[in-house]
């Protein structure tokens, strides 16, 4: 990262710059936040030495209404609610007449953060020192092209605050994460496979533990230790079913496992079960692994876990525990 950005204005508070109040996503409109799309009034007669201009949420004889402007055609809104803009009127939020000589709302932004260079070439981001740091971490090579953790906190910095909370989709040896813990951010993890979510779980506990490296290695933030985190995994229904059918060794064990499907299981809105035993000789015939492949292919694999929508099915067993965890999750 470069150098910090110096900010033009200066008040009481300190230093600022400013950004439009408007919501410059048009994700966000007029149809969908209506509660985000309301006037401004501006006094064209009161610029001071700075161009800023005084506003109001009320109408005044003489002021300029001022909405958030269109994008492509849609209404934009802005970031703010009314109730939460009236109490920074004049304070944090301000008038300023653009260069195309529009009036806009402006809020005054306080936080310095490094600039970002569009060019990466220092030595440190290159991914074979994330293997090294693996490595020392572990004491042998335990996961293939980790990224390196000094990338990870240039992207991290860039696209988020301290608490923020930040996802990574497929977490692999759980640098992402490692890097998030040590810079105060929240984190969820998302991985499926069973020897990276070993790699992560382990990593993140040396992370807590204050990662001490044998050999050294230049450190990404003045980290000491601390913290914790929780480790889930999703309810697992077809895939228990997928799992089996992997662990089988005999058809004698297959044929009894379609029993249980058939009972137990979410089958594809392909299959007639029916036709299926009335071929029964016919599947019998087949090799083992072609067996595999073919009840495999009956599990609906849009039913491989169970949703949160059915956790009160008795169906699945769900224990009370889980219930009200998963509810403190996703805040039903």
């Amino acid at each position: 990262m470069d150098a910090e950005k110096d900010f033009p204005y200066k008040d009481e508070k300190g230093e600022f710059e400013l950004r439009e109040l408007r919501n410059r996503n048009i994700r966000f409109n007029r149809s969908n936040r209506p509660n985000l799309f309301y006037p401004f009034y501006l006094n064209p007669n009161s610029e001071d030495e700075n161009g800023f201009y005084e506003i109001s949420l009320e109408k005044k004889k003489g002021w300029i209404e001022v909405l958030p402007k269109k994008s492509q055609g849609i209404q934009t809104v802005w970031r703010w609610g009314k109730e939460t803009a009236k109490q920074f009127l004049n304070t944090e939020l301000i008038g300023k007449k653009s260069i195309d000589g529009e009036f806009r709302i402006m809020e005054k932004y306080r936080e310095k953060k490094r600039m970002a260079r569009s060019v990466w070439n220092e030595k440190e981001i290159r991914n074979e020192m994330g293997t090294l740091h693996i490595k020392r971490l572990f004491g042998e090579k335990v996961f293939d092209y980790p990224k390196s953790e000094f990338l990870l906190k240039k992207i991290i910095e860039i696209g988020s605050n301290k608490n923020d909370l930040v996802l990574d989709f497929f977490s692999g040896s759980g640098s992402f994460g490692a890097v998030a813990h040590k810079m105060g951010r929240q984190y969820i993890l998302v991985e499926q496979m069973e020897n990276h979510i070993a790699v992560s779980k382990e990593r993140l506990r040396k992370v807590i533990d204050g990662e001490q490296v044998a050999g050294g290695i230049s450190k990404v933030v003045d980290w000491k230790g601390g913290g914790d985190f929780v480790y889930l995994e999703l309810m697992k229904w077809n895939q228990n079913f997928a799992d089996e059918i992997k662990k089988a060794k005999t058809k004698d064990e297959l044929k009894k496992l379609w029993e249980r499907m058939k009972e137990k299981a979410f089958l594809s809105y392909k299959i007639d079960v029916k036709a299926i035993d009335e071929n029964a000789k016919e599947f019998e015939n087949l090799s083992i692994e072609d067996q595999k492949r073919f009840l495999y292919e009956c599990l609906d694999k849009n039913h491989l876990y169970v949703n949160y929508s059915e956790i009160d099915d008795e169906e699945y067993g769900v224990g009370e525990g889980d219930k009200k965890l998963n509810r403190e999750f996703y805040r039903d």
